[in-house]
């Protein structure tokens, strides 16, 4: 902060003397009318050495705040550079009076050939200032994008549907392309005009998540006895807010889906849980149907032996 409080009294400084040798100029060229050529170069470099001085103190400003994990971040500051300079130079051709409307034109016409020849570039690029300024997601953030340039069949099962996209933790934000890593650590290289108009659902921004896990059950297995021993297992663990709904049914089977609040990092942990406690639900009501199956057979034994006595 040091610094940029000293460039900026510089700045400000030089600004100021800058209008007082042009005043100054300005009064002495009432007097002598034959200096009217030497002013025009003096006010031209006034107004480059001004101009150059702000230039760089907010290119450098802009450079050190749009730090982040990547590189490409300051190109930012560059670009401002490039463009401020352009108006620099034409400012400094309008004081030394020199035409420059046709040096304008012609720029205007090489202007339109080059946006045609490099739409999707320019594309990229605007929409990667887009990004930076509105900030849907950030570096390290995991997000899943979904976007209809790229078609996905999303698997599926009964009564519901997986979200066709992209998910990975955002690893890049460049200026023409963002750059995701998948859960195996694979790069995802999307361009910024993609990411412009994809749907991002972005999980690490919500403070709670609802979590679910989908099991599929035997139909002859009794779901009242199912969600009492799910409940009573999930009960002796931390988990909250526990609701089991039937989705579907089925001549083989009924599905379930088991739910919890959590946060976005613990969803692997909890799916893992709620699959879990159903499974042992599951093998609880198997063991004491086998277990009523075996009496059975024992008692059947014992009456056929006292039938025979």
């Amino acid at each position: 902060m040091e610094i940029y409080r000293r460039l900026l009294l510089i700045g400000i400084l030089i600004i100021v003397l800058a209008f007082l040798v042009s005043y100054i100029l300005g009064m002495y060229s009432k007097f002598f009318v034959n200096s009217h050529v030497d002013l025009i170069w003096i006010h031209a470099l006034i107004v480059a050495v001004a101009g150059i001085l702000i230039i760089e103190i907010i290119g450098k400003t802009i450079k050190d705040r749009v730090k982040s994990k990547n590189n490409e971040t300051k190109v930012v500051g560059d670009l401002f550079e490039v463009i401020a300079y352009t108006v620099l130079l034409i400012v400094i051709l309008n004081e030394l009076q020199i035409n420059v409307m046709g040096l304008l034109v012609g720029a205007g016409f090489l202007g339109i050939v080059l946006g045609l020849a490099a739409q999707s570039t320019i594309g990229n690029l605007i929409a990667g200032f887009e990004l930076m300024a509105s900030r849907p997601f950030s570096i390290g953030e995991k997000v899943t994008i979904s976007t209809w340039q790229y078609g996905l069949i999303a698997p599926t099962y009964q009564h519901d549907v997986m979200v066709p996209g992209f998910t990975g933790t955002v690893n890049k934000i460049g200026i023409m392309y963002t750059e995701m890593l998948a859960d195996n650590g694979t790069p995802i290289v999307v361009p910024n005009s993609i990411m412009n108009q994809a749907v991002i659902f972005n999980k690490k921004r919500v403070g709670k998540i609802r979590v679910f896990s989908h099991v599929e059950i035997d139909i002859k297995i009794d779901y009242g006895k199912f969600k009492s021993y799910f409940n009573e297992l999930a009960s002796k663990d931390t988990l909250k807010n526990v609701s089991i709904e039937i989705k579907n049914i089925t001549q083989l089977a009924f599905g379930v889906d088991i739910y919890a609040d959590g946060s976005l990092d613990d969803e692997p942990k909890i799916k893992d849980k709620l699959s879990e406690y159903a499974l042992m639900a599951i093998s609880r009501i198997m063991k004491e149907e086998e277990a009523a199956k075996d009496k059975d057979k024992d008692n059947s034994k014992d009456n056929g032996v006292q039938a025979k006595k």
